[in-house]
């Protein structure tokens, strides 16, 4: 008779740990880029794109929103294929209730349409 066990094999590629990190040196990198994207837009967009400046940069800054609160704020671990999951952000570290994060990265998402 066999052994019938249930061991799930996971790689630390597939750990919070690995999410955690990885997405905070991510969010690391693209920070300072996100503020030279905004200096750009600001001071050094041309004068025949004065019509569309303002535009730009309200995308850009709701794309700085929604790339810190999922990269930073939140960062949601799924389990799929169940979708279920939880948060790893900072914002779980301070006790803020699971249900307004969602609705935060939910808002995020919505203001990009």
């Amino acid at each position: 008779m066999s052994s019938l066990t249930c061991i799930p094999t996971t790689s630390y590629y597939g750990t919070p740990e690995f999410l955690t990190q990885t997405v905070h040196i991510i969010t690391a990198v693209s920070f300072p880029i996100h503020i030279l994207g905004l200096f750009i837009i600001i001071f050094k967009t041309p004068k025949t794109m004065n019509s569309v400046k303002w535009y730009i940069l309200h995308l850009h800054i709701w794309i700085m929103v929604f790339d810190n609160s999922l990269g930073f704020s939140t960062i949601p671990f799924l389990l799929l294929p169940t979708m279920s999951g939880y948060s790893l952000g900072l914002l779980e570290n301070f006790g803020v209730d699971d249900f307004f994060m969602v609705v935060l990265v939910l808002l995020a998402c919505i203001s990009k349409l």
